[in-house]
């Protein structure tokens, strides 16, 4: 990474976790993205942005901060968001292609397996899902969904989002 005085550093850190990440709502409503899986690090790190690399020396993250406003208090949370996120935009830039964002224009939450059930998952679905992905057990449910957006009159709130192209998600 970038300390503050713009010299290159390097440090040996610990991953705490990898999990979801999620910011209150905005207000004036404005873009956040949500359902994005963060790397939580375990020290604070200073300096700017930066990148993760493993033992082999391929990238496997890239350390940026998430501004957030919490009433009229603006707060920072730095962590790390894993290279997969970031590979298809990585490939779209090498080929100097315009970098493009498809939005389904609505939010989603996690929630378990037994809530989704109890919102009316039927239990082949459930077996996909853990089959899927046994470490995760949870299902995304529509959360919010922007008025006049992609997905508007085809979601509702409450939906449970079951897979995308016919590959589940979680």
């Amino acid at each position: 990474g970038l300390d503050y005085n713009q010299h290159a550093f390097c440090l040996s850190v610990t991953c705490n976790s990898l999990g979801s990440f999620s910011l209150v709502l905005p207000s004036p409503p404005r873009f956040r993205d949500r359902n994005l899986e963060v790397i939580s690090l375990g020290e604070t790190i200073r300096g700017f942005g930066g990148i993760f690399i493993d033992d082999d020396g391929a990238m496997i993250a890239y350390k940026t901060v998430f501004a957030f406003q919490s009433g009229k208090k603006r707060q920072n949370f730095w962590g790390a968001v894993p290279v997969e996120v970031l590979r298809d935009f990585v490939e779209q830039a090498r080929r100097q292609e315009h970098l493009g964002v498809t939005t389904l224009e609505c939010e989603f939450n996690e929630v378990t397996l037994a809530e989704a059930r109890h919102l009316g998952l039927d239990n082949d679905w459930t077996t996909r899902l853990v089959e899927h992905s046994p470490n995760r057990r949870q299902a995304l449910s529509v959360a919010r969904v922007q008025l006049g957006g992609a997905t508007a009159g085809i979601l509702q709130e409450g939906d449970i989002l079951l897979a995308i192209n016919g590959r589940p998600v979680v």
